[in-house]
């Protein structure tokens, strides 16, 4: 038997419906589990294939192809209980009465029918949880359309259910989209605009349960609303608004608490519960009292068929409880007790008499409070405020504090501490409240604390130092990353998850993969290759830039790849803002260790145009190590040598890095790839099914990019499935005048269409540990970041490669870099956190600076891999009687100039004439921590010096256009905020028709009601139902005049 020392951890699993999580206590906190597909919470879904089973994801994501053996929902009771057999005609798969009227579920799998309990299905969930932990630790609107049923159709009532489900997400963050479905049955499309009133209408009878289901908690609790203190939010469904607004409302406009994430709250305090019963040492965990409760009545069957209750509902627990019964009849020699379990409106006298007993202690309770503890009350308030003003003083009289904080968060803090010493002195009487406010207003008066940002190719993640841990911040859609991507529609702009999901809808106009363009000229041969792979069309700018072009509001619209990318980085900032509950000024952000100049430069002013200040660009796989060595810090001693393999949806890169215990991170050199990552192997996928729908049909797919959207799309998703099973189907309806595409694809034949990819990732791990002089057999670990590095085949060869070395998952490849940024962003900003506080890092630059000598030779001033910040000069002699001299800054690795990269060139004037080799001009090389250069060259002999700012010439934006989209970026929030507006008062205006609705269908109140005013309230709510199907685009103004005007004949009298 283990010691307990040796044992593994207990895990708390969320067993849910729809999604289940798995948790577990490890590093003094509770960590969420991330399955084999990076995601935190695992579809609840089981399939059965020909061959194999598949739980999770991958179950899910083939549920509309193979919807009779895809089972899904499986907590059922009786076969013959009425929501069974609602739901069983809904379920797109077979369940049948099995012994004792339990319900069976029946699939086909290996060629056999199979027949399964509910609870068989739900065990095969646990132990997909079971297993993600121990890898961690080691229909009616097409009938009335169409006329046609769906519901004999079991796999378009599959595409619809996965259509309407990722609609309802949507709904949450913005109020209409369209559920699109080609060729749903029978050759008929079906698209239709979905509005947020329509899917509040259709589910307020299962909002106003909900509330209803509160007011019996309260009520069962004798405990009026006024007395509840917080308000949590639990399930992903908590995230539709109008339950949030009904709940708010409910509660009388009580703040509700999202500070938890929704989905995975519950599988948190049950890795917790897991710790403290399993022996855990930790004073958080071991001091832990739980006091639950039954939730039902529980008795038995007495005469009558009536249920005499034992144990009553909300009885705390454990208990136990006794009842004396006599037997029903004369000389009774055997007898049949049942047992039920129900909610019942049976109490319990004793059970009454209690509560009320507890209630009386809590009102007494606060009634007499005496004066001497409101008076203590008011001094350790006082007090509180006094100590909080020492501590910020003293910690900026610590010594180098200039040198760690940023300027600007010094500033406020100084005039923070003189505002509100000077009202401490002018009010020594203040009360308790205004006393808290203060100092809360003391500590809210330093700004929100800097946040780091992985701006991503594909997906973005922000994450920020809170409570001495680095917490990932969940988008308003509980995603802990965001599509980088950017849709433009008539009426408004989407960010992120509501954009992407337009991308098959609106291919033209929406924009993605914005970082393969930043920073690059329109001429650029990578540029003009990806040109030909996207949906919406880039056009040359000024300067070579390119430039994106979409409509937008019935304008023809462009911007700048800095102008996408500052509009995610809005996203983020936005997403970090809500989280933290203010304003966000300050961030690192990530960008790829072999970004040039221009590719910095250009990120630097994307944060600029959305008002962020920089305080440091960090490396991406940097920033993972760092994420690496704070997570594994007492795995650290001595140094370890550490490779990180970072390869995300567009980018690659590879760096070596010792880290030495005690917090320092020396990058040792660094190689990698600014165009190779997911997408490229999305690429790869996409351009053999559009071969193979021309070999099948002779019909070429590249000319419509609707249908190219839908393919990619498909390829995508079944790319994330082949990492976790070793076939999938690519199955799409009607791709291309009405013809179907269904094609099997496997695991192997998408490694062998990126073999050459692949092998190039290796061959990059090679020059990097070549240039580092490092033998691989030296290295301790293999890190790996970025989603494509779950690709099982990248695996296997770097496995190999490093003869056997097992390779390090601890952190999430999704989130590493995120998390790394934030915690140089603490270190660089939050100066008094001290497990942050000691980080060094030593970066390098990717690549070699020099610049052109007359022979079109690149001659080297500071090469690659050298310590950053770094400076060096370089004399060079002038040419025979000269009298100026075009000097041209390169970066790169060729030999010739012409074939670097050119990041900008100045000229020198006025050189005394002098024969060859008599005059030196020294060029100086300075590189800061964000990697941008800066270059000044001075004639030796005369003093005259000259330095060079990159500017519009070499590709960068001026002055002039960052203000300029500094205002556009302002006028676009403005709009956003202005369509939201919109959206809420016709929101507001659908809920007062819907109450009018209610409140004339009511019997009662019509039967009350004279004959004339009942006429006049059916004609307002008919005649404003009609206008608001007509005035989509109604102003604010006239939205609100509609509601005052259908108020004021709603509060009519109903008469006597």
């Amino acid at each position: 038997m283990e010691g307990v020392g040796n044992r593994a951890p207990a895990i708390g699993i969320d067993l849910g419906t729809t999604y289940s999580c798995v948790a577990v206590w490890k590093h003094d906190r509770v960590e969420i589990v991330p399955n084999d597909q990076g995601n935190r919470t695992t579809p609840s879904s089981v399939a059965f294939l020909d061959e194999e089973r598949l739980i999770g994801d991958g179950a899910k994501n083939q549920g509309a192809t193979n919807p009779a053996n895809t089972i899904f929902e499986a907590d059922w009771k009786e076969i013959g209980d009425s929501k069974v057999q609602d739901d069983m005609k809904l379920w797109p798969f077979k369940v049948i009465q099995g012994p004792a009227d339990t319900p069976k579920i029946v699939v086909s799998y290996n060629g056999q029918q199979k027949e399964l309990f509910a609870e068989e299905i739900s065990a095969m969930i646990l132990d997909k949880m079971k297993e993600t932990a121990e890898a961690y630790l080691g229909k009616a609107e097409f009938k009335r359309r169409h006329n046609k049923d769906l519901t004999g159709n079991q796999k378009a009532l599959a595409r619809l259910r996965f259509a309407c489900e990722k609609a309802k997400r949507i709904l949450s963050c913005t109020t209409q989209t369209s559920i699109e479905l080609d060729c749903l049955q029978e050759g008929t499309d079906f698209s239709m605009k979905f509005y947020r009133a329509k899917f509040e209408e259709l589910n307020m009878v299962s909002f106003d349960n909900c509330i209803k289901t509160v007011e019996s908690c309260l009520s069962d609790a004798k405990v009026d609303k006024s007395f509840v203190h917080k308000v949590i939010l639990v399930g992903g469904s908590t995230r539709i608004p109008k339950v949030q607004s009904m709940l708010q409302e409910f509660f009388n406009g009580k703040e509700l608490c999202k500070t938890v994430n929704p989905d995975e709250v519950v599988a948190y305090g049950a890795a917790i519960m897991a710790e403290k019963l399993s022996g855990n040492s930790d004073k958080r965990v071991r001091d832990l009292l739980l006091l639950d409760v039954t939730p039902l009545s529980l008795g038995i069957q007495v005469i009558g068929k009536v249920m005499n209750v034992v144990i009553p509902r909300n009885t705390p627990i454990p208990t136990k409880m006794t009842k004396t019964y006599f037997t029903p009849f004369d000389n009774t020699t055997s007898l049949d007790i049942t047992i039920y379990q129900e909610k019942l409106t049976i109490t319990n006298a004793n059970r009454r008499l209690s509560a009320e007993q507890i209630e009386k202690m809590v009102k007494d309770a606060e009634e007499y409070k005496d004066m001497g503890e409101a008076y203590k009350k008011r001094a350790n308030a006082h007090n509180a405020l006094v100590d909080c003003l020492y501590n910020m003083q003293n910690k900026m009289r610590e010594h180098n504090i200039k040198k760690r904080v940023h300027p600007e968060i010094l500033k406020v803090m100084e005039n923070v501490v003189a505002d509100t010493t000077e009202w401490l002195e002018d009010n020594q009487d203040a009360p308790v409240d205004e006393l808290q406010r203060k100092k809360g207003g003391e500590e809210e008066g330093a700004p929100a604390p800097a946040i780091g940002i992985d701006l991503g190719t594909t997906y973005s993640c922000v994450a920020v130092w809170r409570n001495d841990r680095i917490e990932i911040i969940p988008n308003d859609q509980g995603n802990r990353t965001t599509p980088s991507f950017v849709a433009f529609l008539d009426h408004e702009r989407l960010i992120g998850d509501g954009a992407k999901n337009k991308g098959a809808i609106f291919p033209a106009n929406t924009i993605f993969d914005a970082k393969r363009l930043i920073g690059r000229r329109f001429s650029d041969s990578i540029v003009q290759h990806d040109i030909k792979l996207w949906p919406f069309k880039v056009v040359e700018g000024p300067g070579d830039t390119p430039k994106i072009v979409v409509s937008y509001k019935g304008q023809e619209k462009e911007f700048f790849a800095e102008e996408i990318s500052s509009m995610i980085l809005y996203k983020m900032k936005e997403t970090a803002e809500a989280y933290l509950g203010k304003a966000v000024k300050n961030a690192v952000i990530t960008v790829p260790a072999y970004f040039n100049d221009s590719q910095r430069q250009a990120t630097k002013d994307a944060g600029t145009i959305v008002g962020l200040n920089i305080i440091r660009l960090i490396n991406e796989p940097t920033a993972a190590a760092v994420a690496y060595g704070l997570d594994n810090k007492s795995e650290i001693v001595g140094e370890m040598n550490v490779v990180v393999f970072d390869l995300g949806g567009g980018t690659f890169d590879v760096s070596l890095l010792t880290i030495a215990e005690g917090g320092t991170f020396e990058v040792r050199a660094v190689a990698g790839d600014t165009h190779l990552g997911g997408e490229d192997f999305d690429n790869s996928m996409v351009n053999h099914c559009v071969q193979e729908f021309k070999r099948k049909w002779n019909k070429d797919l590249t000319g419509n990019q609707r249908a190219m959207g839908r393919l990619r799309f498909a390829c995508e998703k079944a790319k994330r499935i082949l990492s976790c099973t070793t076939q999938t189907l690519i199955d799409l309806d009607c791709l291309q005048e009405g013809i179907d595409f269904s094609m099997k694809f496997y695991r192997s034949k998408f490694e062998e269409l990126n073999m050459g990819s692949f092998d190039k990732c290796l061959k990059t791990v090679e020059a990097c540990l070549n240039d580092a002089k490092m033998e691989k057999s030296c290295v301790n670990k293999v890190v790996l970041v970025g989603g494509s590095t779950r690709i099982p085949k990248i695996q296997n060869m770097l496995h190999e490669y490093f003869d056997g070395k097992e390779l390090c998952k601890s952190v999430n490849p999704d989130e590493a870099v995120a998390y790394g940024a934030a915690v140089m962003a603490a270190n660089l900003s939050r100066y008094n956190e001290k497990m942050v506080q000691d980080i060094l890092v030593l970066d390098v630059t990717p690549l070699s600076l020099g610049i052109d000598t007359n022979v079109d030779e690149m001659s080297i001033v500071i090469p690659r891999n050298t310590l950053i910040p770094a400076r060096n000069t370089e004399n060079y002699s002038t040419d025979d009687n000269i009298t100026s001299s075009r000097i041209g800054i390169y970066q790169g690795e060729r030999s010739r100039s012409s074939n670097n990269h050119l990041l900008g060139e100045f000229f020198i004037s006025g050189i005394p004439c002098a024969p060859r080799g008599a005059l030196k001009i020294g060029v100086c090389f300075e590189i800061d921590a964000n990697g941008i250069l800066t270059v000044t060259a001075e004639i030796l002999s005369t003093g005259m010096t000259k330095k060079l700012t990159i500017t519009n010439a070499n590709g960068r934006l001026t002055k002039e256009d960052i203000e300029k989209m500094v205002n556009d970026a302002e006028r676009y929030k403005d709009e956003d905020q202005e369509f939201k507006k919109r959206a809420e008062a016709r929101n507001a205006l659908n809920d007062c028709l819907y109450n009018m609705k209610n409140k004339i269908s009511d019997y009662n109140i019509k039967k009350r009601m004279h004959p004339d005013i009942y006429k006049i309230m059916e004609n307002a709510i008919s005649y404003t139902t009609k206008w608001l199907e007509d005035n989509h685009d109604a102003t604010i103004d006239e939205l609100q005049h509609k509601k005052v005007c259908l108020e004021s004949v709603s509060l009519w009298d109903y008469g006597p």
